[in-house]
């Protein structure tokens, strides 16, 4: 069963990675059009999609545990947790390259600073979010 799951915890993965960036090149386009490409706000927006695409991630394989494990979900927590922190590891690698690109351009220190906030917020919705998993994995033993 432990396959089974990994193996559609990185679907989700590549799924989750994908809509990710379709919302953020549509913001893109968006800023773009209003000449504002470089704003403070542009990276703002493109935190809250990868925010909210990782909260759906996360959410979407829980379901997906539950669904399979039933009863014995909570056993496997460390594979929502494992799933969860190489999602972020891609999202923020992807930032770091994106932020690396930047340096051949005039700098902007606030992109770093979103970056580490984008870092402490996934971290804070992993363990929110396996908190959650764990309570509903308890009672539904009950």
């Amino acid at each position: 069963m432990r396959n089974l799951i990994r193996k559609r915890l990185t679907e989700y993965r590549i799924d989750a990675l994908d809509n990710i960036s379709v919302a953020a090149n549509n913001t893109k386009a968006n800023f773009a059009n209003h000449g504002a490409l470089n704003s403070d706000r542009l990276y703002l927006f493109i935190n809250e999609h990868n925010k909210t695409g990782f909260a759906q991630y996360i959410d979407r394989s829980a379901n997906f545990i539950r669904y399979v494990a039933g009863l014995s979900a909570s056993q496997y927590a460390d594979e929502l947790r494992n799933a969860a922190n190489d999602l972020k590891y891609e999202i923020m690698a992807k930032m770091d390259r994106d932020n690396f690109m930047e340096w051949a351009l005039p700098g902007n220190p606030e992109r770093y600073q979103l970056r580490n906030e984008l870092e402490l917020a996934l971290d804070k919705l992993i363990e929110r979010k396996l908190e959650d998993f764990r309570l509903a994995s308890s009672r539904e033993k009950i």
